[in-house]
């Protein structure tokens, strides 16, 4: 059986890299399909071609950032979006891009260079802007492996690389028949690469034939919000009626849900929180109120830190247990800006969950939950794996943008990854829900 040379790979292989990356970092969360990516770097004819896939992969998974950027500053679009999303496809890219120069174009070096650059642009510090990553497909492949499945898929995906780039090799000095092909490779001892290949296929197919998803927390609830956000100073009057709008909203929640719940709200919702009588008099009365019921609350609040103006990204405890939890990566340039004052303050080396009373929790909150490493450091702590996944977010700004679908679709691949449950609390634009369970499901 012959077959005849593909097309021109310039254009194919680019081609397929975007889509893969498009289909996966959309509302559709098609992360199962992220190993073409790979492929097609392995499959390359040249490094500069290996450049072409790599851009192309990017700029189909970050699409959605073009809304982002139009988002936050509507002035400006379409430009402003069009441009935020070419540049933080280079930025992203770069990466791996530089690590294509690294040492000679062989099958193992090629492998070799898709771990490395899969390390260093997952993980901090170039993991603090690492956005789709094809290392999330081990959500879909391996589910409930946790770390393993992690350590596993990084492995395998490398080694499909440089399996391709065999490939490749092998179909050009051949006679290109299907048996030629495969007879070269098993003459040039590549036994241990197919079968390492073909086991990670049949773990994938076991691991989601017995995955079973987790149940939900019953102790816990989630409340969403549909709250305008703060944009620079705010007047003392506005901070006021913000304030006390929000204490409607956590009343309302304590009296909807039985006692000893644990409440989860969104990001940011209380506002910038300071360190003065009168932010501790209006929290004060929302942590009584959560006492009386045994119930603790998890609120999202900008909690200043120092005297520059820096803040943490934080849910506040208050109530039965009392606490914070702060954003180990807030966004950069919107939150995170550590070449200068008045930024959100970021924890790279705070691993393991956060403990509860006698329940460890994990937190993604927002932007981390696009990221790879903010949720695993959740699991690679003291030992005992968190109960629940708390993921708050705050997409007031994002009205007609499917940004917010691309990030619960990774947040559930997350969760599904290490079989934990999730629970999610937005503040934005909300679909209706026909339920008369809980109304505090609705806009508040």
């Amino acid at each position: 059986m012959r077959f005849r040379p593909f097309p021109p790979s310039s254009v194919i292989l680019p081609v397929a890299a975007a889509l893969s990356g498009g289909f996966a970092w959309s509302p559709l969360g098609l992360f199962a399909l992220l190993p073409i990516f790979a492929l097609a770097y392995g499959w390359a004819a040249s490094k500069r071609q290996q450049i072409a896939v790599i851009i192309g992969y990017y700029l189909g998974a970050l699409w959605s950032l073009n809304g982002v950027f139009d988002g936050f500053w509507p002035n400006a679009s379409p430009w402003v979006g069009w441009a935020g999303w070419v540049g933080a496809t280079l930025l992203i890219a770069v990466p791996w891009m530089l690590m294509v120069f690294i040492g000679p174009d062989t099958a193992v070096m090629r492998g070799l260079r898709f771990f490395i650059s899969l390390l260093v642009s997952a993980l901090p510090p170039l993991g603090a802007y690492g956005l789709a990553s094809p290392w999330i497909f081990v959500s879909a492949w391996f589910p409930g492996a946790g770390i393993a499945g992690l350590v596993m898929g990084a492995l395998w995906i490398s080694m499909l690389a440089a399996w391709a780039k065999g490939m490749h090799a092998s179909y050009k000095l051949n006679d290109h028949t299907v048996w030629g092909v495969w007879h070269t490779r098993v003459n040039n001892k590549t036994r241990l690469a197919d079968g390492i290949l073909a086991f990670g296929a049949i773990w994938a197919v076991a691991a989601n034939l017995a995955y079973l998803p987790p149940a939900k927390p019953p102790h816990w609830a989630a409340v969403h919000t549909n709250l305008a956000g703060f944009r620079g100073p705010v007047a003392a009057p506005i901070w006021m009626h913000r304030q006390a709008r929000v204490a409607q909203i956590v009343h309302a929640a304590i009296l909807s849900n039985p006692n000893h719940t644990r409440i989860l709200f969104p990001e940011s919702m209380d506002g910038p929180q300071f360190h003065n009588f009168l932010s501790a008099l209006m929290d004060n009365g929302m942590a009584s109120m959560a006492r009386e019921h045994g119930d603790t609350l998890l609120i999202g609040a900008d909690d200043l830190a120092n005297q520059q103006g820096d803040y943490t990204d934080s849910l506040n405890i208050m109530g039965q247990y009392h606490g914070r939890i702060s954003a180990r990566q807030p966004a950069p340039f919107g939150e995170w800006r550590p070449w200068g004052r008045h930024t959100a303050l970021a924890d790279w080396w705070h691993f393991g969950g956060y403990q509860i009373g006698k329940e460890s929790v994990a937190w993604a909150v927002c932007y981390e939950q696009m990221l790879v490493w903010p949720i695993a450091w959740n699991f690679l702590g003291d030992g005992h794996k968190p109960s629940v996944l708390l993921a708050p977010s705050d997409h007031d700004w994002a009205r007609g943008i499917m940004e917010p679908a691309v990030q619960k679709q990774a947040l559930m691949a997350w969760a599904r990854l290490y079989q934990i449950p999730e629970l999610y609390a937005n503040d934005g634009p909300q679909k209706p829900k026909h339920s008369r369970s809980n109304p505090l499901e609705k806009r508040q």
